[in-house]
């Protein structure tokens, strides 16, 4: 059966994806550990690179499944690979279950750490919205110069003072 036969190679095809995917994430993970921002970009764009192929590839094997769907008369016109692997007997069985079992881990690994990737981004992220924040609080609230070059009189409450004097 044709059918068989690429659907297996476009899930072998997927899960190298999915692991040079999970690779990515890791290193993602190091360079966000690291704050090394320089490569943040390349990192992102070879992840958008993967996530594209991933759905080519989710495309393509999905093509082969409704063909043996119709082939063997399933009920379903899109069946998972579970389904799929019921439908045949001995190594092929075995073959797709093996490969679910595989991709299964894969996601699994690959959401983990792009669930803690994007906790790490939303951290940095409050860290440079308080900066900026308060940079411009400082510069708006207590200007130190007039724009006619003049010295402006200093609140003793204004924002900017270390020490409170009091009495």
């Amino acid at each position: 059966m044709q059918a068989y036969e690429r659907l297996v190679k476009s899930l072998d095809h997927l899960v190298t994806v999915y692991r040079h995917l999970l690779d990515t994430v890791r290193k993602e993970n190091e360079i966000l550990v690291a704050a090394d921002m320089a490569q943040v970009p390349e990192i992102n764009e070879a992840k958008e690179k993967m996530v594209l192929k991933v759905r080519q590839l989710d495309s393509e094997w999905m093509v082969s499944a409704k063909e043996i769907s119709m082939q063997t008369k399933m009920n379903n016109s899109e069946p998972t690979l579970l389904e799929l692997a019921s439908v045949f007997e001995g190594e092929k069985s075995k073959k797709l279950e093996q490969l679910h079992s595989v991709l299964n881990v894969l996601v699994q690994r690959i959401m983990e750490i792009n669930k803690k990737n994007e906790i790490l981004v939303q951290a940095a992220l409050s860290h440079i919205n308080g900066a900026m924040s308060s940079i411009t609080e400082t510069l708006n609230e207590n200007p130190t110069y007039k724009n006619s070059g003049g010295m402006e009189e200093i609140n003793n409450d204004a924002s900017g003072r270390l020490v409170q004097r009091e009495a």
